[in-house]
């Protein structure tokens, strides 16, 4: 019988976890008329992510041309908000942008015009590039929908993922949309928002929010990303005051499935993993002004992020028809919600999570219900405690506790050496950005399936002469306490955790039943099948809702840097498993009663099999090249070239122009930033190149300066007014002065915040042919300015490059990677001189 118990328990996990996976796996395009159609989106994406089209670059003026007269091809007014926009921070950024926006009028428009979703392109008579339609103040305040993605690209990065597949979904839509739109309009007004400048500081979505006049229009707002190339495309994050648009996300899925195949995935969890990365997206900016917003993103694939490998060959479908199945499915039932703003008004939070067939489940979050349940918990334990004090003794309940923990510490610890020995041993791993690698989903599959093993034996070894109540007398209370601390983050600790306190509270309840159905039991040696079957059922919602957490953590989070320690995803996720295992110690006991140490053996030979497999993968091929990087900076003033790189090490292209280190201080100056931190916190110095001769036919025109008016505000302030113009149509100058205090904008003074020396500069993006005039504040008179003009791709200086890059080898994803810039030094008072 003990054979039968155990494998009972075998094949119902199995399929718990196959159901589990299935969740998170995107589902195939379709091509329907009435549905989405990835193949169909997925042509546009192919125009638009022919090549890297950053903002202010000639290839980013094509992809707007390319939307822009597709949105008109298919009769849709179409508008470009053409703007010159200043933000603030450490380094303030002026940009000159193009968002495009696409309208759909509906029936509460406020005035209607004669045709009020569609005009005939052919009768605009305007050109691409110009604001084309100064549409009338139409919607019915806040209840117009916003679709909203961003179609500028990193400089190294054709953008077919990111974020492409969404403005591919949204062209993909439109087309769908435009004779419903005509002959059985929605309800509300829709916008689609095709933002500029979004990877340099979201600066198009803060755009459209501070100066368009639309932007108080918006009742709720459904943003599209990407970090990767593939993989489920996620309901990662929220807005507060979620629970009335969450419940109504929910009808608008359900009512989608009635038409067509939709799997839909979501964990509040994931807002709060998203939280501890490096990156933003425009629902930030949605957020920062009071818009309900919902968004979306894939994260496989992660290695292709912001590199020349997102690219359309590299763009799983599936991510795509996940991203258009959950777009449509929101703006038609959005679209028809009469009242929107009424409607998805709400005072309080709700937590989420997905389930079984696709859909997500809504959990009230109340405050008090939380505590409540936290307070009935440790009420319910105190009393299964007290009724079974004659199974166990303080040393019991203490030895367990802390073997419980030594062990979940210790796989945590084994798990660390094991990626750092790895890291170790293929040294070439240092190379891929964000502490990834190419091989990172069969890592994380071995990883799994080790500490799976290693679980199993641990506490079979260490528990096998207890019985399960008597191990879970000890663990209980540290699943309880970490329940508590989801519920009373805010206080104890000044976050809020509460999203995801159903991964603790749901688990803990389960298992405070089958403490008590064990007690029931008399605390048996013996687990019979029937026993078998209610631990079973009581310990899937556990195994179904953590499958995803481990799936989503090393590939979000590759390694975080928490007080100086590096704590590595693979390394979480392992810590998470043995927690689990000594949690879910009564399956434990169930799967090694039988076959003891025999299933834990074989998961790990099978785990550490896949690491060998890693070995001879490790290897840079064309397809999983090695990131390298390389600017090249001439100085104009000094007559000096520099070749600088982020890399600590030299490879054999770099080689040819890098010595081997370089002092941080002579890196030149104006730079910005002058140095990177790696994960360990500390910081990399950037490489100096060697010095090289140069033909005296190799010149560049400088950037210009020109002093307009100055004037001293008092004796520690002065205000400078600066024309400034590109010689080289750059995408990107920057001016730095070590004195320098403020820009203004217009009437508005925005100071650099907490900015050092070497950070005394401002951005500048996009900057017309005819240039523009900015006014600086410093608090020096006569102050130095360097001025820096960056122009991406190294064609300028091609002539240079004696050894090309090898196939197996890629352009890195970092800030000046892959560019020339040109310096010049300006002061003023000298030249009048």
């Amino acid at each position: 019988m003990k054979s039968v118990s155990t494998f009972i328990t075998f094949c119902v996990l199995t399929a718990v976890l196959i159901i589990s996976a299935i969740q998170i796996i995107p589902v195939n395009p379709q091509n329907t008329d009435t549905n989405f159609s990835a193949d169909r989106a997925f042509t546009y994406i192919q125009k638009i992510a022919k090549t890297p089209h950053p903002t202010g670059s000639t290839a980013h003026d094509s992809v707007r041309n390319y939307i822009v007269s597709q949105a008109r091809a298919m009769g849709y007014q179409t508008e470009i908000q053409s703007t010159r926009f200043a933000n603030d921070g450490k380094v303030p950024q002026i940009s000159f942008l193009d968002n495009i926006l696409v309208r759909i009028k509906g029936k509460n428009s406020i005035e209607q015009v004669e045709n009020p979703a569609l005009l005939d392109s052919t009768s605009l008579n305007l050109t691409d590039t110009d604001s084309t339609i100064n549409l009338v103040d139409v919607a019915t305040p806040k209840n117009t929908i916003l679709i909203a993605c961003h179609y500028d690209s990193r400089s190294n990065a054709a953008g077919a993922a990111d974020d492409g597949a969404a403005v591919g979904a949204i062209l993909e839509i439109m087309d769908m949309l435009k004779t419903q739109v005509t002959n059985s309009p929605f309800e509300n007004d829709i916008i689609f928002l095709f933002s500029d400048g979004e990877e340099i500081d979201l600066l198009g979505a803060q755009a459209f929010m501070e100066q368009h006049s639309w932007a108080k229009e918006i009742g709720v707002a459904f943003n599209f990303e990407a970090r990767g190339a593939g993989g489920m495309s996620i309901l990662f994050e929220t807005s507060d005051k979620n629970k009335n648009l969450l419940h109504h996300t929910q009808t608008a899925f359900k009512e989608a499935k009635k038409t067509g195949k939709l799997n839909t995935f979501g964990t509040s969890f994931a807002n709060i993993v998203y939280q501890n990365m490096p990156n933003g997206t425009d629902a930030s900016v949605f957020g920062e002004h009071n818009i309900p917003f919902l968004n979306f993103a894939f994260i496989g694939k992660h290695t292709h992020y912001h590199t020349p490998l997102d690219t359309p060959n590299n763009l799983d479908k599936r991510s795509l028809q996940q991203h258009g199945d959950y777009m449509l499915s929101l703006i038609r039932y959005f679209g028809d919600l009469k009242n929107l703003k009424t409607q998805i008004n709400s005072d309080e939070n709700v937590a989420f999570l997905g389930i079984p067939f696709g859909d997500i489940l809504v959990i009230d979050i109340n405050q008090e219900y939380l505590e409540w349940t936290i307070y009935g918990m440790l009420i319910f334990f105190a009393l299964l405690f007290l009724s079974g004090l004659r199974y166990w003794s303080w040393k019991l309940v203490f030895g367990s506790l802390f073997g419980y923990l030594i062990i979940a510490l210790t796989i945590g610890g084994l798990a660390t050496l094991l990626w750092k020995g790895i890291l170790m041993t293929h040294s070439a791993y240092a190379w891929i950005p964000y502490g990834t690698t190419y091989f990172a989903f069969w890592y994380q599959i071995a990883f799994a399936l080790i500490f799976v093993g290693v679980s199993l034996l641990a506490y079979s070894t260490f528990f096998r002469s207890k019985k399960s109540a008597s191990v879970l007398v000890g663990v209980l209370p540290f699943w309880i306490g970490l329940s508590a601390l989801t519920v009373f983050s805010q206080d104890w600790i000044g976050m809020d955790l509460r999203p995801a306190a159903y991964l603790f509270i749901i688990p803990t309840l389960s298992m405070l039943v089958a403490w008590l159905y064990l007690l029931l039991r008399n605390n048996a040696n013996y687990l019979n099948p029937f026993d078998t079957i209610i631990l079973l059922a009581l310990s899937t919602p556990t195994i179904y809702i953590f499958f995803p957490v481990l799936a989503i953590v090393p590939e979000a989070l590759e390694a975080v840097n928490i007080g100086g320690f590096i704590v590595y995803g693979f390394a979480l996720m392992a810590l998470l498993i043995a927690l689990l295992g000594g949690f879910l110690v009564p399956l434990m006991q169930l799967l090694t009663q039988s076959w003891r140490w025999s299933l834990a053996l074989f998961l790990m030979i099978l785990g550490i099999g896949i690491l060998f497999w890693g070995a001879l993968e490790a290897n840079f091929t064309s397809e999983k090249p090695k990131p390298n990087s390389l600017f090249y900076l001439y100085n104009l003033d000094e007559n000096k070239q520099t070749w600088i790189s982020y890399d600590e090490e030299s490879d054999d292209f770099t080689k040819q122009f890098l010595s081997d280190s370089a002092a941080f201080d002579s890196i030149p100056k104006g730079i910005y930033p002058m140095r990177t931190k790696n994960i360990s916190g500390n910081w990399n110095f950037l490489q100096e190149s060697k010095i090289v001769e140069l033909d005296s036919s190799f010149n560049f025109d400088a950037p210009l300066l020109s002093l307009l008016s100055d004037s001293m505000i008092n004796d520690t302030t002065y205000r400078y007014q600066l024309s400034i113009k590109t010689a080289r149509n750059g995408e990107w100058v920057q001016i730095h002065s070590s004195v320098l205090e403020a820009i203004w904008s217009d009437t508005t003074r925005i100071p650099l915040v907490n900015a050092d020396k070497y950070y005394k500069t401002i951005s500048i993006w996009a900057l017309p042919d005819s240039g523009a005039v900015i006014d600086v504040e410093t608090s020096q008179a006569n102050p130095e300015f360097w001025i820096s003009e960056l122009k991406y791709g190294l064609q300028e200086v091609d002539s240079l490059i004696k050894i090309p890059r090898k196939n197996n080898m890629m352009a890195a994803p970092y800030p000046y990677s892959e560019s020339v810039i040109i310096q010049k030094k300006y002061n003023f008072i000298e030249e009048e001189n």
